[in-house]
């Protein structure tokens, strides 16, 4: 501590220290405790000192609080996850963490806590930390990704070409270019053509 590496007394340390103006504030903490600036050496002086003027620090105070608050609510908020009988979600494992499907039972009296049907056929209590919705969404395999689309910006003549490339290559997985490289066909989503 500063007072006692310069052996000075603590007590007259924490004196001036509390009669110091809080940052943020108009006021020190003394005088938002005892109303008033409390006497130490350098303002006994001052004859105002012996008349103190009653601070209220309430309504500041009360700013301050709900500022803190608007700061603390931007990343606070948690909105409640609702989940319908029938379900279908993904459900952590608490030990392990790995994910699993399930299917909502049916929700229990406790708050956020559901009654879930895990893929080994447990019927278990879970709260809704450990369950996340799933996403459903179709998947079209019989549309191609690569067809070319024409555009004004593209040459015909560079259209029939790459159409005339993939013609020779027909059902040929590799191919090589005109430098000799090998490109491989990417196989998507694990599905041969």
């Amino acid at each position: 501590m500063k007072a006692k590496s310069e052996n000075k007394d603590l007590s007259l340390y924490l004196l001036h220290y509390r009669n110091a103006p809080v940052a943020g504030l108009t006021w020190s903490p003394a005088q938002m405790l005892q109303s008033r600036v409390l006497r130490s050496k350098t303002n006994s002086i001052n004859k105002k000192i012996l008349c103190p003027t009653v601070v209220d620090c309430s309504e500041e105070n009360k700013i301050q609080k709900l500022k803190q608050k608007d700061w603390y609510d931007k990343t606070a908020t948690y909105v409640e996850k609702e989940f319908k009988p029938n379900e279908q979600i993904m459900l952590q494992n608490k030990f392990t963490k790995q994910w699993s499907k399930a299917v909502v039972l049916s929700k229990t009296s406790w708050p956020r806590s559901y009654l879930v049907k895990d893929e080994k056929g447990k019927i278990l209590r879970r709260n809704t930390i450990f369950m996340r919705k799933v996403s459903s969404y179709d998947l079209d395999l019989n549309e191609s990704d690569d067809e070319v689309i024409v555009s004004d910006d593209l040459d015909k003549k560079e259209v029939e070409k790459v159409e005339k490339q993939e013609s020779e290559v027909g059902t040929n997985i590799n191919f090589k270019t005109h430098k000799g490289r090998v490109v491989k066909k990417p196989i998507r989503l694990g599905i041969d053509d």
